[in-house]
C-alpha cells in the first residue's frame, strides 16, 4: 500500500500529487489489480504507517515512517573518472582539510555540501576562509566548473527511462550516449535511482558530466510522469531498507 503525505490542510505536494494521479490511472486501466493507498500528514505518519507501506513525500516523512536516516550516494567510485567528471572532487572530514584541498587545487573558491546527509542547508560556493565557518560534518567538495544546464535522469533496472531539465539552459541537453555510458559503468547501482548530470563548458568545448546520484526516495520528478515511477518508488524503498539491514 502507498502512504501519501498530505499537508495540514489535506493537500498533496507536487511530486506526491503526480504519484496519486498515476495510482488513479493504474486503477482505472487495471480495475482487477488496483493499487491501494492512504494519505496522512507528517505528524501522524508513524502511528498510521503499516509494515510494507511505500511512503511517498518529504525526506522527513519517509525517514519517519521507515525509522531510519539515509546517507547520500553522491558520486559512486566507478564514476569518479575524468571522463565522467571533468573536475576534481574530494571527501573531507574537517574544514581545515577543505582549505588544504582548495590550496592544492589552486582554487580560491570551492563547492561544498554535506557528505553525510541527503539534504543540508549549507551547500554552496565557499572561499578558503569561509569554509572554516562551516558546521562540523563530513563534506563533499568539488572544483567549480561552468554548468550550462543540469538534468535529472531516471534509471530503472539499468536502463534510462526518462530525463528532465531542472536548472540552467534547458535547450542544452546532455549527450545521451554519454549518459548511457555512465549508467553502464555504475555496476553496483540500486534497482531504481536518479542520475543528475550537467553540461559543462570549458576551453575544450561542452561535456556531459556526473553531478550526483540519488536513491529513488523523495526525489524531485521535474515533470517526469511515466507510470514506471510507481515501480521505481517500490524499488527505491526496498533498496534503502536492504542497505540499512545489510549495514
Amino acid at each position: 500500500m502507498y502512504l501519501l503525505q498530505e499537508d495540514k490542510n489535506g493537500f498533496l505536494g507536487p511530486n506526491t500529487a503526480v504519484v496519486y494521479q498515476l495510482i488513479l490511472e493504474h486503477n482505472w486501466l487495471y480495475p482487477d489489480n488496483k493499487i491501494l493507498y492512504r494519505t496522512c500528514p507528517l505528524k501522524t505518519a508513524k502511528e498510521i504507517a503499516k509494515a510494507n507501506d511505500v511512503p511517498v513525500g518529504s525526506l522527513d516523512f519517509v525517514q519517519t515512517i521507515l525509522d531510519k536516516s539515509f546517507c547520500p550516494i553522491l558520486i559512486p567510485k566507478q564514476l569518479q573518472t575524468h571522463e565522467f567528471l571533468h573536475r576534481k572532487i574530494s571527501i573531507c572530514d574537517s574544514q581545515q582539510e577543505i582549505a588544504k584541498i582548495a590550496v592544492k587545487w589552486n582554487a580560491h573558491h570551492v563547492f561544498v555540501k554535506s557528505a553525510s546527509q541527503p539534504k543540508c542547508d549549507y551547500g554552496d560556493f565557499y572561499s578558503i576562509w569561509k569554509v572554516l565557518q562551516l558546521p562540523k560534518d563530513q563534506y563533499f567538495v568539488s572544483e567549480i566548473v561552468d554548468f550550462v544546464s543540469e538534468w535529472r535522469c531516471f534509471v530503472y533496472q539499468g536502463k534510462l527511462v526518462g530525463a528532465r531539465p531542472y536548472d540552467g539552459d534547458e535547450w542544452v541537453a546532455p549527450h545521451k550516449e554519454t549518459v548511457e555510458k555512465i549508467i553502464a559503468a555504475y555496476q553496483d547501482a540500486p534497482e531504481a535511482y536518479t542520475l543528475d548530470v550537467g553540461v559543462i563548458r570549458n576551453e575544450a568545448g561542452l561535456f556531459t558530466v556526473v553531478i550526483e546520484v540519488h536513491d529513488f526516495v523523495s526525489c524531485g520528478l521535474y515533470g517526469f510522469e511515466n507510470p514506471v515511477v510507481l515501480k521505481m518508488l517500490e524499488a527505491g524503498i526496498h533498496d534503502i531498507c536492504s542497505v540499512h539491514q545489510a549495514s
